[in-house]
């Protein structure tokens, strides 16, 4: 099993909805693999609820280069 990181630093809903696209096309093309997703707390319940993401880990508590 593959792991697969997205990280994702984009404020925005619409442009979140166009990363959802992306994802579910790499889940469809690697349906195995382990799919972890780095992005805002503002922004879990859109992608972590869903069935492509596995793991998702909130960038904002991470601090450095995200902030």
């Amino acid at each position: 099993m593959q792991n697969i990181g997205f990280l994702n630093d984009i404020h925005s809903v619409g442009d979140n909805a166009t990363r959802f696209k992306a994802l579910v096309a790499l889940r469809k093309l690697y349906p195995q693999s382990k799919i972890i997703f780095f992005g805002r707390r503002h922004f879990m319940d859109m992608f972590f609820y869903s069935e492509v993401i596995d793991e998702f880990v909130v960038i904002d508590e991470l601090g450095g280069a995200f902030e």
